[in-house]
C-alpha cells in the first residue's frame, strides 16, 4: 500500500514565515511521521512538500494508518518568529496493489489521484479511490475512508 501525503498551504507558510521556518515545519513532521510507521514500512520526503510511505499492509490497513498520520500531524503546533504557533495538516491519499494493477507506478499514480481528491474536498483529509474490503466502522471526522481502529 502506498501513502502520498501532501503540507496544506506550505507555500503559505513559506512565504509568510520564510524558509527557514518552512524547513523546520517539514522536519517535525518527518519526525512525526517516522515515529508512527513500522519497522516493515519507508516513508520519506517525495519532493517538495510531500511524503511518500510504502506500507506493509492491505488498503484498509493503509488507510487505518493515514488517518493517526493525519491526526498526529494536525496536533502539531510549531513555534514560529512571529505570531501564533504554526498547526500544519496533511491530505493523504491512499492506494494498494489491486488483482488488476501490474505496477508500482500505477499503485503511486492512484495514490497521486487520490490525494488530489483529498484536496478537492477539502484538504486535512485521507482519501482513497480505491473499493475498501471489509466493513468499516463509523468513519472519523474529517477523513473520507479511514477507519478508527489502531493499525
Amino acid at each position: 500500500t502506498i501513502l502520498i501525503a501532501d503540507v496544506d498551504y506550505f507555500k503559505k507558510i513559506n512565504d509568510t514565515h520564510g524558509h527557514p521556518t518552512g524547513d523546520r515545519v517539514l522536519a517535525a513532521i518527518g519526525g512525526v511521521l517516522g515515529q508512527r510507521v513500522r519497522g516493515t514500512d519507508v516513508i520519506g520526503r517525495y519532493g517538495g512538500e510531500e511524503f511518500i510511505a510504502v506500507v506493509a499492509s492491505p488498503l484498509e490497513g493503509g488507510l487505518v494508518l493515514a488517518e493517526y498520520l493525519r491526526r498526529d500531524v494536525e496536533a502539531l503546533r510549531i513555534a514560529a518568529e512571529h505570531g501564533a504557533p504554526i498547526a500544519p495538516t496533511l491530505s493523504i491519499g491512499v492506494a494498494s496493489r489491486a488483482a488488476n494493477v501490474e505496477s508500482a507506478d500505477e499503485v503511486v499514480s492512484s495514490a497521486d489521484a487520490a490525494l488530489f481528491a483529498a484536496k478537492a474536498a477539502g484538504r486535512n483529509r485521507v482519501h482513497t479511490l480505491q473499493r475498501v474490503a471489509t466493513a468499516r466502522p463509523e468513519r472519523p471526522a474529517r477523513s473520507e475512508s479511514a477507519p478508527t481502529s489502531r493499525p
